[in-house]
């Protein structure tokens, strides 16, 4: 008996789409196929990072189907895309804005330290071993971002005559 239902659970699960890779607005876009048998409509969207589309497939909907709404939806897939911008690598020689300026990444050969900006160069220098320059760079940006929320918001408050209680920051990309 659990036999058949093993086969039964094969033959009723649908086998996994094929990525494609489809013209938009003159860019090669990469595009990933996620079945949900529970959804009731084709859904298109940008994954986290902004380099592919994820289009979400209900059951009985093929993989040609499901490529035909997504070149039916190239151009607004391209105008999102160009909203999006370039994804700027963390690592030294990057330029990054930074309190509305642009910064280039500096390595520097030290073991410990922390990272620092030299306004005058408008430099960010960052010390440790080179695999982790990316990682210190992103735990520095979000700590200066908390300290400049926390100053506005702080000035806002007095503005509008509220008293400010906290301010909590989470990675809220599993939540949308």
């Amino acid at each position: 008996m659990a036999g058949f239902l093993r086969k039964l659970r094969k033959i009723a699960t649908p086998k996994p789409l094929e990525p494609a890779t489809v013209d938009c607005a003159g860019q090669q876009v990469d595009v990933v196929f996620r079945r949900n048998g529970s959804a009731r409509r084709l859904i298109l969207r940008l994954n986290t990072d902004g380099t592919a589309a994820v289009v979400t497939v209900p059951g009985g909907v093929s993989r040609a189907q499901a490529l035909d709404f997504v070149m039916r939806s190239a151009d607004w897939l391209g105008e999102r895309l160009s909203k999006r911008g370039e994804n700027i690598p963390l690592r030294p020689g990057s330029m990054i804005p930074l309190r509305g300026e642009k910064h280039e990444i500096r390595h520097i050969n030290l073991r410990r330290g922390t990272v620092t900006v030299d306004p005058l160069a408008k430099e960010i220098l960052v010390p440790g071993e080179p695999p982790h320059v990316a990682r210190r760079l992103t735990d520095f940006l979000k700590v200066a971002a908390r300290q400049d929320l926390a100053a506005a918001s702080q000035r806002y408050a007095e503005v509008m005559g509220v008293a400010m209680r906290r301010i909590t920051i989470r990675d809220q990309r599993s939540r949308w």
